[in-house]
C-alpha cells in the first residue's frame, strides 16, 4: 500500500468520525430535553408566605437568608398586579434579583414562575 493510499484511508476514517460526532451532537441536542428547574407553584393566604415558600422550594431553605419584594412597575408607571420584583438575600453570597409571577386567587396567592431579572427590573 502506497503512502498516498494510507493518507487517503486515514483522512476518510477521520471524516467519518467527524460526521458521526456531528450527527450525534445534533441528535442529542434536538431530542434530549434538558432537566427543567423544579416547579414550585406555592399557594399561601398572603404574598409574604407565598414568596417565602416558593423561594425555599426554588432555591433551598439553606440558600435563603431573607427576601425583599415590591410590585413590578410597568412602562406606564403603574404597579403590576401579577409581577413582584424579589431580591433573594443569600448567606455569604451576593443577593440575586428575580421576577415572581403571582396569581391572586379567591383566598390565596400563588407563585407560579421565577424569572431572573435582567434589564426588566
Amino acid at each position: 500500500m502506497s503512502l498516498r493510499s494510507r493518507f487517503t484511508v486515514v483522512y476518510v476514517a477521520l471524516g467519518l468520525i467527524l460526521a458521526g460526532a456531528t450527527a450525534g451532537a445534533y441528535l442529542g441536542a434536538t431530542t434530549v430535553r434538558p432537566a427543567s428547574p423544579p416547579r414550585c407553584w406555592v399557594s399561601a393566604p398572603d404574598v409574604a408566605r407565598a414568596l417565602y415558600s416558593a423561594a425555599y422550594c426554588r432555591f433551598g431553605r439553606e440558600n435563603v437568608a431573607g427576601l425583599g419584594w415590591m410590585p413590578h412597575i410597568g412602562v406606564d408607571g403603574s404597579p403590576s398586579r401579577t409581577l413582584q420584583e424579589v431580591v433573594v438575600q443569600r448567606p455569604n453570597r451576593a443577593s440575586t434579583y428575580w421576577l415572581a409571577r403571582v396569581a391572586t386567587e379567591r383566598r390565596s396567592f400563588q407563585v407560579r414562575q421565577w424569572t431572573a431579572c435582567g434589564a426588566v427590573c
